[in-house]
């Protein structure tokens, strides 16, 4: 069997964020290898675990998700990031991609959509 894709969950709502975990560690190609609340600590998880993919929420306490992206990205250029967030506007998606985000799903998009996006990392690369 194939390892799981490792994902690291960023959202500062706890609530979704253990509700995200849950989902994602349900599915037997998924792991969850870490969280976190702020962009911050998301570029210290990133960089200290490595995960294939980081779920980067947009609005976050501390560093914003598009700041956070950029950092992650300029550090660890091959690391996916998939922005998420609830707001979808066409310009803050643009800036979220210019940081370096490889995509971007909605909050209030289905689940299918969120899981499609986190396989066809593995599709991408070859894993």
């Amino acid at each position: 069997m194939r390892t799981p894709i490792r994902v690291l969950l960023v959202d500062d709502h706890a609530g979704l964020r253990q509700s995200l975990a849950a989902l994602l560690r349900a599915e037997p190609d998924l792991a969850v290898v870490g969280e976190a609340a702020n962009g911050q600590i998301a570029i210290e998880q990133a960089l200290a675990l490595q995960p294939d993919v980081v779920l980067m929420d947009i609005n976050l306490p501390v560093l914003n998700g598009i700041e956070a992206t950029r950092r992650i990205h300029a550090q660890a250029p091959s690391m996916v990031i998939l922005g998420l967030s609830m707001h979808q506007e066409p310009e803050l998606v643009q800036r979220l991609v210019e940081a370096g985000a490889a995509g971007f799903v909605g909050k209030g998009d289905p689940v299918e959509t969120l899981l499609a996006a986190l396989r066809a990392i593995r599709s991408a690369d070859g894993h």
